[in-house]
C-alpha cells in the first residue's frame, strides 16, 4: 500500500545541491578550453560519436519534453505508439546513409546559416536566418516556464513567496513585506540563469561536458528509479489498468486508439520530419557542426538509434504508473489526495483550458511523490534539473549564436576581431534568455504543448527542409526558389500560430479544429511543391544554372584532408546491387569496430520490425483484444528494460572515452582566428557554372 504524497527533505535538497557542484566545477574547467570563436560555437570540431550521442540524448530529453511526454503517455497510453515503430527502420536507414547530416558536415558550415549564404548568396541567409531565429526562440519561449512548474509542483514550493522569506532580515512593517512573487515566473529566471551561466563560460566546450555529466547522472538515476518501481508495482497490475472498453481511446490496442488525443497520426508524421527537416531546426544546431569528422557524425547518428533505448522503458512506466494510480479503486484514496494538490494550482487570469493544460503537466510527477523514497525524490529532481539546463543552455547557445552568425555578421563589410566576436556572442546568449523568460512567463497555453511546437516550428521548417535538401543534393536548385518556399512557409506558420491562440475566442472556447502536426505536415507539402515548380520551370523555358557542389562539399581538389583519414584505396569495382541496398552508406571509413556496432544497431531493428509485423497480422487476422495486447506489451518491455543497461554501461564507456580525447585534443590544437563563419563576399555566385547548352 502506498504513503500518503511525501514532502521534500533536507537529503533532498542537498543531492540537487551537489550535483549543480559538480556541475559548475566542471564548467570552470572547461573555461580555459575555450580559446577562439570555433572552440565557443563548434567546439573546435573535437567531439567523438559516443560523446555527441549521450550530450545530444540530454539535449534532445529536457525537463520540458520529459514533462511533455508524460503528459502524452498519460493521455493516451501507448497504444498508438505502436504504430511509431515504422520510425525504427526508416531511422537506421536515415542515420547510416549520412541523410543530410553527412553532407552538412562537409560544408565546415559552423551554422545553417553560413550553409545557406554558401548555397544560395549573403542576402538569402540573412532572410532565412532571420526567419529560422524568430520561429525557433517562438518555440523555445514556451519551454522555460514548464520546467518552472514542475519543480514548484514537486519540490513542494508555495505558489506564492513573500519577501520576508527571501529577505529574513525585513521587516514586517516594510511596504515590501506586503508583496510576494509568483514561484513559477521566480524558479524560472533561477533556472535559465544557471544555464546561461553554462552557456557563457565555455560556450559550446562547457555545453557538450557538462550536458555528457549529466547524462551519465540520468540514466543512474532512471536505471535505480525502474529498479524501484518494479520493487513497489506488478507489471501486471500496471498494464491491466490500462484496459479500458471505449470505442476509439484504447490505451492498449493501436488498432482502437483512433480517439486518444495523440493517436497514429501523431506517432507517423514524425517520419515524414526525420527525412524532410531532419537539420532544419537549428535549437541543436552547435552539435552537427561539433563533430571530428564527417564520419564520426555518421557514427553519432547511427549509435543514437540506440542512445533512448537505455531510459526510455523507466521514464515510460513512470506515467503508466500514474495512470494505474489515478484510476484503480486500491489507490483511490491517493489519487484524491494527488487531485486535491492540483486543485490549488492555477493562477489569476487563467481560463479552464489553460488550468488544466497546468494541472495535467504536474500530474505525473505528482504521483511520483507517492512511492520514490526520501533520496531517490532528489536525485529524480536532480534528473529533472540536469534535462532543464542541458536543453537550455543548448537552445540559448545555438539561437544565440545564431542570431550573431546568420542575422549581425551578414549585415558587416568585414569580420568581427576575435575578442569583439566573443563578447557579442555572449552578449546575444544573454538577450535570447531575457527573451525566453519574458515570453514563458507570459504566454498562456490554450492547448497541448507539441501542437504548438509544431505551428510555431513550421514557419520555418515548412520551407526550410526544401531549401536544406535542394541545396545539398541538387546543382539546379536556384535561389529564387529558397526565396518563395521560406516566404510561402512562413505565411502558412504564422497564420496557423493566429488561428491556433485566437480561435477559443472566436468560437466560445473551441480549439482550432486542425491539430498542430497535420497543419505542419500540409505546409511543407506546398512548400516542397513551391520549390520544385520555381527551381524547374525556368530550366525547361530553357534557362539552366548548375552549382559546383564539390567546391561546397570540399571533395575532389577541393577536399579538407582533416575531413578525409587515410583509409584503404576502395576498390574500383562496384559493389552489387544487393549488397548496396542491404547495407547503405557502409563506406571504407568503417572499420571493422564500426562494421560491428553497425551489425548491433541492425539486428536491433530487424528484432523491432520483425516483432511489429507479426503482431500486426496477428492482431487483425486473429482480432487480438486488450488482454492480448497487454500480455505483448508487458513482453516488449520487460525484454527492453532487461537490456537496457548494457547500452547504459557501452554508452558510458565509450562517452568517457571521448571525453579524455576531446580535452586532449583542445589543449594542443593550433586555434585558426579565421575559422569563424564568415564567408567570402560572392561565394555562391563563384560556385556557380552557366550551362546554356
Amino acid at each position: 500500500m502506498l504513503a500518503a504524497l511525501k514532502l521534500f527533505e533536507t537529503l533532498d535538497y542537498t543531492i540537487i545541491g551537489l550535483f549543480l557542484v559538480v556541475l559548475f566545477i566542471a564548467a570552470s574547467y572547461t573555461k580555459r578550453l575555450n580559446r577562439s570563436t570555433a572552440d565557443f560555437i563548434s567546439a573546435n570540431r573535437t567531439a567523438g560519436r559516443y560523446m555527441l550521442v549521450m550530450a545530444t540524448a540530454m539535449a534532445y530529453m529536457g525537463a520540458a519534453t520529459m514533462v511533455i511526454n508524460w503528459q502524452k503517455q498519460y493521455t493516451s497510453g501507448i497504444g498508438a505508439r505502436w504504430w511509431g515503430l515504422i520510425l525504427v527502420p526508416a531511422g537506421l536507414v536515415i542515420a547510416v546513409s549520412g541523410w543530410l547530416n553527412y553532407r552538412y558536415r562537409e560544408t565546415r558550415a559552423m551554422t545553417l546559416g553560413q550553409f545557406l549564404e554558401m548555397r544560395y548568396g549573403r542576402r538569402f541567409r540573412l532572410f532565412g536566418s532571420f526567419v529560422s531565429f524568430t520561429s525557433g526562440i517562438m518555440n523555445f519561449g514556451i519551454l522555460p516556464a514548464i520546467g518552472g512548474k514542475f519543480f514548484v509542483s514537486f519540490c513542494d514550493m508555495p505558489q506564492y513567496i513573500s519577501f520576508t522569506s527571501i529577505i529574513p532580515w525585513l521587516s514586517a512593517e516594510s511596504w515590501l513585506a506586503m508583496w510576494s512573487i509568483p514561484s513559477v515566473p521566480l524558479v524560472t529566471v533561477i533556472l535559465v540563469a544557471i544555464s546561461v551561466y553554462f552557456t557563457l563560460q565555455g560556450g559550446q566546450i562547457t555545453v557538450l561536458v557538462t550536458d555528457f555529466i549529466q547524462s551519465f547522472f540520468m540514466y543512474i538515476v532512471v536505471a535505480i528509479t525502474l529498479f524501484i518501481m518494479l520493487q513497489k508495482f506488478s507489471i501486471v497490475e500496471v498494464f491491466t489498468a490500462l484496459e479500458t472498453s471505449e470505442a476509439g481511446m484504447s490505451l492498449l490496442d493501436p488498432r482502437n486508439a483512433g480517439k486518444v488525443e495523440f493517436n497514429w497520426t501523431f506517432a507517423l508524421v514524425p517520419l515524414w520530419g526525420m527525412l524532410y527537416s531532419r537539420l532544419s531546426f537549428q535549437g541543436f544546431s552547435a552539435y552537427q557542426t561539433s563533430a571530428r569528422s564527417p564520419h564520426e557524425a555518421k557514427m553519432s547518428g547511427i549509435i543514437a538509434t540506440l542512445r533512448f533505448w537505455a531510459v526510455d522503458q523507466g521514464l515510460l512506466f513512470i506515467p503508466l504508473v500514474a495512470i494505474m494510480i489515478m484510476s484503480s479503486p486500491q489507490f483511490a484514496d491517493q489519487a484524491a489526495e494527488v487531485n486535491q494538490q492540483l486543485a490549488k494550482l492555477g493562477g489569476e487570469g487563467m481560463n479552464a483550458r489553460q488550468l488544466d493544460q497546468m494541472r495535467s503537466q504536474v500530474l505525473v510527477p505528482m504521483t511520483m511523490k507517492l512511492y520514490l523514497p526520501v533520496g531517490l525524490m532528489g536525485a529524480f529532481a536532480a534528473v529533472v534539473l540536469a534535462a532543464f539546463i542541458s536543453t537550455n543552455d543548448t537552445m540559448l547557445h545555438s539561437w544565440g549564436t545564431i542570431l550573431v552568425q546568420d542575422v549581425i555578421m551578414p549585415f558587416r563589410k568585414k569580420p568581427f576581431s576575435p575578442k569583439q566576436h566573443m563578447w557579442i556572442l555572449r552578449l546575444s546568449v544573454l538577450g535570447v534568455a531575457i527573451y525566453a523568460i519574458l515570453f514563458s512567463c507570459l504566454y498562456k497555453e490554450n492547448d497541448f504543448v507539441p501542437y504548438f511546437l509544431a505551428i510555431t516550428g513550421s514557419i520555418w521548417m515548412a520551407g526550410a527542409g526544401s531549401c536544406i535538401i535542394g541545396g545539398l543534393y541538387t546543382r539546379w536548385g536556384t535561389t529564387l526558389a529558397a526565396y518563395s518556399t521560406v516566404i510561402v512557409g512562413a505565411i502558412i506558420g504564422i497564420a496557423g500560430v493566429i488561428l491556433t491562440t485566437y480561435w477559443p475566442d472566436w468560437y466560445d472556447g473551441d480549439r482550432f479544429p486542425m491539430k498542430g502536426h497535420i497543419y505542419g505536415f500540409y505546409s511543407a507539402l506546398i512548400a516542397v511543391a513551391t520549390y520544385l515548380i520555381v527551381s524547374l520551370v525556368p530550366r525547361l523555358m530553357g534557362y539552366k544554372t548548375n552549382f559546383n557542389l564539390e567546391k561546397m562539399l570540399h571533395r575532389g581538389k577541393y577536399a579538407a584532408p582533416s575531413d578525409r583519414p587515410v583509409v584503404a584505396e576502395e576498390s574500383t569495382k562496384k559493389k552489387p546491387l544487393w549488397k548496396r541496398m542491404l547495407i547503405p552508406g557502409l563506406t571504407s571509413e568503417f572499420t571493422r569496430g564500426d562494421k560491428i556496432i553497425y551489425g548491433i544497431v541492425v539486428g536491433k531493428t530487424l528484432f523491432t520490425v520483425t516483432y511489429f509485423v507479426i503482431m500486426t497480422i496477428l492482431a487483425f487476422s486473429l482480432d487480438y483484444g486488450e488482454s492480448e495486447w497487454r500480455t505483448f506489451h508487458m513482453t516488449i518491455f520487460g525484454f527492453f528494460a532487461f537490456t537496457s543497461f548494457i547500452i547504459i554501461i557501452w554508452l558510458s564507456i565509450g562517452g568517457v572515452r571521448d571525453l579524455i580525447t576531446m580535452i586532449r585534443l583542445l589543449k594542443s590544437a593550433r586555434r585558426d582566428d579565421d575559422d569563424d563563419g564568415w564567408v567570402v563576399q560572392g561565394f555562391a555566385k563563384q560556385t556557380e557554372e552557366e550551362d546554356k547548352s
